[in-house]
């Protein structure tokens, strides 16, 4: 089961992972500020009550906003590419692996 507070447009979950099954959205915040969290539709009925009960009897444990997590530095939550003004990225070029150990290799698509 695939859980995420975040599902971008594409229907793809942060960092460009596509979730094992088909989610369905959840609201387990209170009335007045929705709280999307996203659940597997596999689960069964029971499950998924059980869960969603769950998850909005401890919904104060997931910060939402950046504000709700005081003390935390910004320079450990954010990450930054070091691009010098001016230059652009660009892609490495695909690397060669030794055949012997090719069938070991897990290639991610």
């Amino acid at each position: 089961m695939i859980c995420s507070s975040e599902l971008e447009e594409d229907d793809k979950l942060g960092f460009g992972f596509t979730p094992a099954d088909e989610l369905a959205e959840i609201d387990i915040g209170p009335g007045d500020r929705p709280r999307p969290t996203y659940i597997s539709k596999k689960l069964e009925p029971e499950a998924k009550s059980q869960f969603t009960a769950l998850l909005k009897e401890f919904a104060d444990c997931f910060a939402w906003e950046y504000h709700e997590m005081p003390g935390l530095d910004r320079s450990i939550v954010e990450h930054r590419l070091p691009i010098k003004p001016g230059f652009r990225p660009y892609a490495q070029a695909t690397r060669k692996f030794n055949p012997s150990i090719l069938g070991e290799i897990k290639f991610r698509e």
